[in-house]
């Protein structure tokens, strides 16, 4: 079980960090491009919503139970 988990976890990783740099981007007062801003939130949403979906997923839940 240990397995699942790992990939899981480099997945919320990842996530982690492009979803970081989503965040500077839209905090970045040099970007002011409405499309780079929209792109940088649907990033960011799209990263928030695949963490929770690897969170909460059934194996990752078997693999945690031990």
């Amino acid at each position: 079980m240990e397995g699942e988990q790992a990939p899981a976890t480099a997945l919320r990783a990842r996530a982690g960090r492009q979803l970081l740099r989503a965040y500077r981007a839209l905090a970045d007062p040099r970007v002011t491009d409405p499309d780079a801003i929209a792109l940088a939130r649907n990033i960011a949403a799209t990263l928030l919503a695949e963490i929770d979906r690897v969170s909460t997923s059934p194996a990752l839940a078997l693999a945690s139970r031990g």
